[in-house]
């Protein structure tokens, strides 16, 4: 019998589950079906955040990887 090793889980992946324990029952599945989570939090941050809190938090989100992790330095913020 072919005997395959399980996969390594990826960085981000591992940093989401030891911070955020559990939240991969939040985490979207495309295949499943459903809408993206992250509008409806930046709708409701809409009220709250500054203009230049809110380019930050717009800029990070598309900058997020496949776990929704992003780690841009000071500089490519300020760059970008």
């Amino acid at each position: 019998m072919l005997n395959i090793p399980k996969r390594k889980p990826e960085r981000d992946e591992r940093y989401r589950a030891k911070c955020f324990p559990g939240s991969e029952s939040e985490v979207l599945v495309p295949k499943k079906g459903g809408y993206f989570p992250v509008a409806t939090v930046s709708r409701k941050l809409l009220k709250h955040l500054r203009d230049s809190e809110l380019r930050v938090w717009f800029y990070l989100q598309a900058r997020a990887g496949k776990w929704f992790v992003t780690y841009p330095t000071y500089e490519e913020i300020q760059r970008d």
